[in-house]
């Protein structure tokens, strides 16, 4: 999971303009500008939500529905149905999360990871274990909202695992070619390889969030043990991977 940059408000949803209805959420240019704000991605899990069906995605209330209930038991819209309450995931995370806010609406204590909101990072909050075959979430030590984030969406989640160990393979395959170029002292391909690996973390990347966990994990194997012996075994002598990865909402062009 990485932070999302909210986009202003569609003025469909203005409420200066008119009072908002019950299913004002689902519109398509208000789902249109979800999609846009968060690179056509779940919210929570970074899948391709254009990759899915239309009944896969639903729209996330951040804080219920439900509590925006009025002494008559009306819900009222102009709050639930609020820009600044709307995220888009995939029905799995959807559906993991159910009732639970992110936010309590009384106390207004974090109960899981809002990656929209500007006091939340959610990389230090959330990160990953790569251990041999074993890949998934965990979260960052310390870091209670973090826990609770991936007790409630992520375990038991093998179509995330799947699609993990299929990145991990891509950029394993980058890095074989990396070698390849120390080789035969090949810097000119050596170079646009890295500048390749550090475009791969843009936020508008699919699990960008976990591509820059693995990215962090590869580099710092690579400078200390592959690069070495690859330098004295060919007689080479190239310097450590240095390059800075795109973090937060941020992308490197």
């Amino acid at each position: 999971m990485i932070s999302i940059l909210r986009t202003d408000m569609p003025e469909f949803l203005d409420v200066t303009k008119r009072q908002l209805q019950s299913k004002d959420y689902s519109e398509e240019c208000v789902l249109h500008e979800l999609l846009r704000m968060q690179h056509s991605k779940c919210c929570y899990c970074e899948r391709k939500l254009t990759d899915l069906g239309k009944t896969e995605r639903w729209v996330e209330h951040i804080k219920p529905k439900s509590e925006f209930k009025n002494i008559d038991g009306n819900i009222e819209w102009n709050q639930a149905n609020a820009w600044s309450n709307l995220l888009y995931s995939c029905a799995t995370c959807n559906r993991k999360k159910g009732e639970t806010p992110l936010i309590d609406s009384k106390t207004g204590e974090f109960k899981l990871v809002e990656p929209s909101h500007p006091d939340i990072e959610p990389e230090n909050h959330i990160t990953f274990f790569v251990d041999g075959v074993l890949i998934g979430h965990k979260p960052i030590p310390g870091s209670i909202i973090g826990k609770r984030t991936v007790d409630t969406l992520f375990i038991g989640r093998l179509e995330l695992y799947r699609a993990f160990k299929k990145i991990k393979a891509q950029i394993d395959a980058i890095f074989a070619e990396i070698a390849g170029a120390v080789a035969v002292d090949d810097i000119g391909e050596f170079e646009t390889l890295v500048n390749k690996v550090a475009r791969l973390t843009c936020s508008k990347v699919a699990h960008a969030g976990f591509i820059r966990v693995y990215l962090k994990l590869r580099i710092a194997a690579f400078n200390a043990t592959d690069l070495p012996q690859l330098n004295e075994k060919f007689g080479v002598n190239f310097e450590s991977i240095n390059v800075t990865l795109a973090s937060g909402h941020g992308c490197l062009t």
